[in-house]
């Protein structure tokens, strides 16, 4: 699989709610991204960086592409659905395209930092 999609279940429940734990690893950024219906991001490549989207709400058909020859499965190409409750995940190297399915809320976490609007770790790459 080039790009992970977990359904995130809850941690723990009682009668307060839920605790859903998302990610348990070092982030240097976040962002919470809006994106409408039949809107298309990405088309791009992260050399370094791991990418994790968490999917509020909404429903994303991710496209991705291994481009970098260390990458396992290279030049192999997949399309996966994701919705409400899940987590991509895109490692370095992989190419990848979001066309939204719906209107849709992600939590978007960062292992390198983008303070910036460019990003030294994001090229351009059509999927």
């Amino acid at each position: 699989m080039l790009e992970e999609i977990l359904s995130i279940k809850p941690a723990f429940t009682d009668k307060r709610g839920l605790i859903y734990n998302v990610l348990g690893h070092p982030i240097e950024h976040v962002a919470v991204i809006v994106t409408h219906r039949g809107a298309v991001r990405g088309n791009h490549v992260h050399e370094r960086e791991i990418q994790y989207c968490y999917i509020l709400r909404g429903r994303v058909r991710c496209e991705a592409v291994a481009v970098h020859p260390a990458t396992p499965g290279a030049n192999a190409r997949e399309v996966q659905d994701a919705r409400s409750g899940d987590l991509i995940i895109t490692p370095p190297g992989v190419a990848h395209k979001r066309t939204y399915l719906a209107a849709t809320i992600e939590i978007a976490l960062y292992t390198v930092p983008r303070l910036q609007m460019e990003n030294e770790d994001t090229f351009p790459f059509e999927v």
